[in-house]
């Protein structure tokens, strides 16, 4: 029947067809245009020839969900008739080029709507012209063409971001960049060093551990300085150290993440790149969170937020406020940050970005979790749960099951706490993630604690002391000092213990975010235990005595005791 039918048709109507089954899940008609155009056909009369072809019943028309006009395809019969018929004009290899050449023009118009206000557009636009892009991809491998396939897939990267599909982008980044190249070819060296880059961020993001220094071709500090002609290409790259950078927060050396987003914001502020610089920023907020470098988390943030504002890129607002949100949590602005966090999980919402809504829902859980709200915060972070498992978000999932057991902790739900705990720590030391490690062993030792079990409590808070000075942020190093302090509580160091409150009340002052009062139970529940065993006059000398001392005395006497605590950096 369908050859019956092929043989009524005319030339032109024959060479589109078949030029039709290159197109996975139909094409628009500018697609058609640019693939079956030729040979007799003017790219102006391709419309009137699918017309045609859609009266005989051999092509199917409808609208384009994303607005883009009418979209056409072939039924699966005649797809596979076409494509034979494609294969047996010897036109196969060239129109799968075009096709190729067609998609990635699209996706390099699309890079710069997808940092616009323009998400919400194209963003369902790529989502419709995904089994094209796909084909366009796996055709380039097929064919042999390393230069299409490290373009496709580094062009591609941003779309798997927004959209959390890490797994997908990695396995096109990963074919990509182990296709031979040419030697000597300094344009696809320097593709393949940037989908390198993506992919050591994308396995990251999947919570999997990776050579994270190594994950660029050229080291850190050794890359040559910004060349005019080379702008292209330094943005890619710089895009995607930027992201590695983001991916690296919490993971493996502090000072080596923070570097490469410095080294990308110095290469986006030299090309005058608005979004770059933006987002570098939003970046470095939050690596300085992790610090404790509080002044510098408003000011990168709030300059960050300032500049997505401008461009009207509403991810970068979001990305903006994760550090804003957080700050005014650590200070115990809960309500701002609890509008912070809210009006990114709109944005999250409203563009469709499934990783970005399991963060906020996560945020939000731990706003609740400080106002002492236990049903909400449990209620957040298990719907946050489920949205990472739904996207294979195994970083999410580990943040989520945090939250929920610090809410079973805080309800003296222990041993639901500490199987939570247990099973987070694990995949935080997998990780290398020291400022992870840090807060749940100060968790796991609380229960500990809290169970009557001080010798184990004090274990738990020597390694997360160890962890938290490995980070360089005195507010880890604080929470650890109160945790030891409550291992010692009931001990013969008693008095001492009284001590390390002071030391750690004077390192949170510091760092001008003294502990709110929603946030003071551990503490005040230990101060308690203490002053009944000291008395009111000795524990407020112990206390004070605390107070005066600098941390590294403080420091220096808890290495002097137990030197598995001992740490070669500075806090």
């Amino acid at each position: 029947m369908i050859e019956w039918s092929w043989s009524l048709l005319g030339p032109a109507e024959q060479t589109v067809l078949r030029r039709l089954a290159v197109h996975a899940e139909g094409c628009t008609l500018r697609a058609a245009e640019a693939v079956c155009a030729g040979d007799g056909v003017a790219p102006e009369d391709v419309a009137e020839v699918l017309s045609q072809l859609v009266d005989r019943s051999l092509v199917v028309v409808s609208d384009d969900a994303s607005g883009d006009g009418p979209r056409y395809r072939l039924l699966e019969s005649v797809a596979a008739y076409a494509d034979e018929q494609l294969h047996a004009a010897g036109e196969s290899e060239q129109i799968r080029h075009r096709h190729r050449h067609y998609y990635l023009e699209l996706l390099t118009v699309a890079g710069s709507h997808l940092r616009s206000p323009a998400q919400r557009e194209w963003l369902p636009r790529l989502d419709t012209e995904f089994g094209n892009l796909r084909h366009a991809f796996d055709s380039s491998v097929s064919d042999a063409d390393p230069a299409a396939a490290l373009h496709l897939a580094n062009a591609t990267a941003w779309y798997w971001v927004l959209r959390g599909r890490f797994r997908e982008g990695r396995r096109w980044l990963d074919t990509a960049r182990s296709m031979p190249i040419p030697a000597g070819d300094p344009e696809l060296e320097s593709a393949r060093g940037t989908a390198h880059t993506w992919y050591a961020a994308f396995t990251l993001r999947l919570g999997e551990p990776t050579a994270l220094l190594d994950a660029s071709t050229d080291p850190v500090g050794a890359r040559p300085s910004v060349q005019p002609h080379d702008l292209e290409a330094l943005a890619a790259r710089a895009r995607a150290e930027w992201f590695l950078s983001f991916a690296r927060i919490g993971i493996g050396d502090a000072a080596a993440t923070e570097e490469l987003a410095r080294h990308a914001l110095e290469v986006f502020r030299a090309i005058g790149d608005q979004w770059g610089t933006a987002a570098a920023l939003g970046t470095l907020a939050q690596q300085m969170l992790l610090r404790g470098e509080l002044a510098q988390v408003r000011e990168h943030g709030e300059k960050s937020m300032e500049l997505f504002t401008e461009l009207g890129d509403r991810w970068g607002q979001l990305h903006a406020s994760f550090a804003l949100g957080s700050l005014a949590q650590v200070i115990g602005e809960y309500d701002d940050a609890a509008r912070w966090h809210r009006d990114g999980f709109r944005m999250a919402e409203e563009l469709g970005l499934g990783t970005e809504v399991c963060d906020k829902l996560i945020a939000l859980g731990r706003v609740a979790l400080l106002k002492a709200d236990y049903t909400q915060a449990e209620e957040l972070h298990q719907r946050a749960r489920d949205q990472a498992v739904e996207h294979g978000y195994v970083m999410g999932e580990a943040f989520a099951d945090t939250g929920l057991a610090l809410a079973a902790r805080r309800q003296s739900k222990l041993d639901r706490a500490e199987s939570l705990l247990r099973s987070v720590l694990n995949w935080e030391r997998k990780m290398d993630s020291d400022a992870g490690a840090a807060l749940i062993l100060a968790e796991l030792g609380f229960v500990a604690e809290q169970r009557g079990d001080p010798d184990q409590a004090l274990s738990l808070h020597l390694d997360g002391l160890a962890a938290a000075r490995r980070t360089g942020d005195p507010r880890a190093v604080a929470l650890a000092l109160e945790g030891l302090a409550g291992a010692l509580s009931t001990g013969e160091l008693s008095s001492w213990a009284a001590s390390l409150l002071g030391t750690a009340y004077a390192v949170r002052e510091s760092t001008g975010a003294p502990l709110p009062a929603a946030e003071r139970a551990d503490v005040e529940r230990i101060a308690t235990t203490l002053r009944a065993a000291l008395g009111a006059e000795e524990f407020t000398a112990s206390f004070e005595q605390g107070l005066t001392a600098t941390l590294a005395e403080c420091l220096a006497a808890v290495d002097g005791r137990w030197p598995r605590a001992a740490d070669p950096k500075p806090v």
